[in-house]
């Protein structure tokens, strides 16, 4: 059965490989010069970073296993800690998240949150917890509406509960989808104790997965085509045939996985599928110091501020800060110069021992980086399967509990080559 990927991002590679693992002929084809799709390398001056700063956390368990499979060891490509957070505010107390107690979970992230809330913002946060159940299953409510419903206070909307909203979803918290929102909460910081580990590559993220799965694919005979980028969709009695580039190669194929960005799927699938959702940009600020220089601790968040969330990246490059800024607002109509000057002015209020300018910077601006995972998102996030025989969509945006993550994308990929597989399996025994 040949099989053709459209989308070399990390779920176009998820779905390739397992169908490579599987037998099938696979065809994989992508537009960019290069794999990792969102979470791709990118040259800065004699090194390479990442397009954007990415977290993962100890719960991306079919990520690990996807790293394992194309020959990775994830224990030696990520700076995995448990759960150690601290939010500064300029208004408040600092924050803590850790799980330095040895209590059964969840008790020592209420440990650690307890003796930085008073009794009364302490008895709040649980009222929201408790509610976490019951927003799984609410699909209209924003993570605001969550907030106003349990009496949360300023501070905990300011300094908890809007951080990690914007971290996780990429969404103001005003139209944030409170059951998604519940849903990451659920499976990230109150299920296992590892799950809520926070890992940062010590690598690009291209060498992590997407450069070591093309070589998978290469390695077992499958055709790999870069700066292919594919303009129309062929299909005859409502079947998938073929897709054709704007080189005007033709590629047959019994089944097809479109994994690319939603635009260009709306504009490749017929008018009855098109998929529109609005998007938010992230933007992630690179700061070389000298080699010495560190952060307190490997990631340290700040609220009322721009920066929302600094990387100590010197395991990877040595002096090197990645200040990230999720979702809209005044930074994306500042100059590069002027918000590097206004970051680094931020974050020496938290880190005084950082000198006053770093030796350089870089500003990476993501403008459609995450679609907005608004309330009511699951029924505009289109399924795996369409009405078109043989005709898949993967990505992160694909409908999924998770929101825009690489989770999500690869879990997406997975799910369509398993669609694909289960069908090649019926075929088979009608034809014995």
């Amino acid at each position: 059965m040949k099989c053709v990927v459209v989308g070399a991002g990390w779920s176009g590679l998820a779905a390739a490989v397992r169908l490579s693992s599987h037998g099938f002929d696979v065809t994989l084809l992508e537009a960019a010069a290069q794999p990792g799709g969102r979470a791709r390398d990118v040259s800065w001056g004699d090194r390479v970073i990442d397009n954007g700063q990415h977290l993962m956390i100890g719960a991306y368990q079919q990520m690990f296993e996807l790293i394992r499979h194309v020959g990775q060891n994830p224990e030696t490509l990520f700076d995995r800690s448990p759960l150690n957070l601290v939010i500064h505010s300029s208004h408040y107390p600092s924050l803590h998240l850790n799980a330095n107690s040895a209590a059964p979970w969840p008790l020592p992230l209420l440990s650690g949150l307890m003796k930085s809330l008073s009794i009364r913002d302490f008895v709040r946060l649980l009222r929201f917890s408790l509610r976490i159940s019951h927003y799984q299953k609410n699909h209209h409510s924003t993570v605001l509406q969550w907030c106003q419903q349990t009496a949360q206070s300023d501070r905990l909307i300011s300094q908890l509960w809007e951080p990690l909203c914007l971290a996780t979803m990429n969404t103001p918290i005003n139209e944030a989808s409170a059951q998604v929102f519940a849903r990451v909460l659920k499976d990230s910081l109150l299920t296992h104790r590892d799950h809520a580990d926070l890992l940062i590559a010590k690598r690009s993220l291209g060498s992590v997965f997407p450069t070591a799965a093309i070589e998978y694919l290469k390695a077992r005979q499958h055709e790999v085509h870069f700066q292919s980028r594919v303009v129309s969709v062929r299909s005859q009695d409502n079947k998938v045939i073929a897709v054709e580039t704007s080189r005007r190669e033709v590629f047959d194929c019994d089944q097809l996985i479109l994994a690319c960005h939603a635009d260009q799927i709306t504009r490749l699938v017929p008018a009855t599928d098109k998929v529109t959702l609005n998007h938010y940009p992230i933007t992630t600020i690179y700061l070389q110091y000298p080699d010495d220089i560190r952060l307190s601790t490997p990631m340290i968040g700040s609220s009322g501020t721009l920066s929302q969330w600094l990387f100590d990246r010197s395991d990877y490059c040595p002096g090197m800060i990645a200040v990230v800024i999720s979702g809209p607002g005044a930074h994306m109509h500042m100059s590069s110069e002027r918000l590097v000057e206004h970051v680094c002015d931020e974050i020496r209020l938290l880190q005084p021992q950082l000198p006053a300018a770093p030796l350089e910077s870089k500003v990476i601006r993501e403008k459609k980086a995450t679609f907005a995972c608004t309330a009511d998102i699951h029924p505009v996030r289109p399924l795996n399967q369409t009405p078109v025989r043989g005709l898949w969509l993967a990505g992160d945006h694909i409908a999924h509990p998770y929101p825009a993550t690489l989770e999500a994308a690869i879990s997406n990929g997975v799910s369509c080559a398993q669609a694909i597989i289960k069908t090649a399996q019926r075929m088979s025994i009608s034809q014995q």
